[in-house]
């Protein structure tokens, strides 16, 4: 299912903290974000491994384009409040993700002019949490999508960047 900016509205909230790892931004969420989706992910497949350190991925494999001594120093420790999709998604066929949107997460992207896509002066991004991996690979179902970079496209139902 394809997650669209106002699937948001009336979403439940949740906080994490921001982190960077080498050249690795991320939301780390903490061990009750997964135990919220716990049994969803247990009814959409068992045989599963959870994921070990719940997070939101800010920036991954993405050189800054700008302000790149600040990079590892710029945001770390904020907390940011993201918005939360809770269908679970599933259709790469190895992982079980929850979409998440959040404009802080976005901004941050900005700063450091990573793309961020807008439409009408509105971020239109989800980001996602994974929350299990399959142990055994299903056939994937992905929609269209317009490549960005390696790690980023856009739906082309919903005109929502993926990250």
């Amino acid at each position: 299912m394809a997650t669209k900016l106002e699937d948001y509205t009336g979403a439940k909230t949740f906080k994490g903290r921001v982190q960077c790892e080498d050249d690795w931004y991320l939301l780390s969420l903490g061990p009750e974000f997964g135990d919220y989706f716990r049994e969803s992910v247990l009814q959409v497949d068992s045989d599963i491994t959870f994921v070990g350190k719940p997070h939101i991925s800010i920036i991954k494999s993405e050189s800054p384009c700008r302000k790149i001594k600040q990079f590892g120093r710029a945001f770390v420790n904020e907390i940011v409040e993201f918005k939360v999709h809770e269908i679970l998604q599933y259709e790469n066929g190895r992982h079980i993700w929850v979409n998440c949107f959040s404009e802080r997460l976005c901004e941050i992207r900005e700063y450091f002019n990573l793309p961020v896509f807008r439409q009408d002066k509105q971020f239109r991004v989800n980001f996602h949490s994974t929350l299990a991996r399959l142990n055994k690979s299903r056939k994937a179902k992905l929609r269209p999508q317009y490549r960005i970079t390696p790690v980023t496209h856009v739906d082309v139902e919903t005109l929502m960047q993926h990250i």
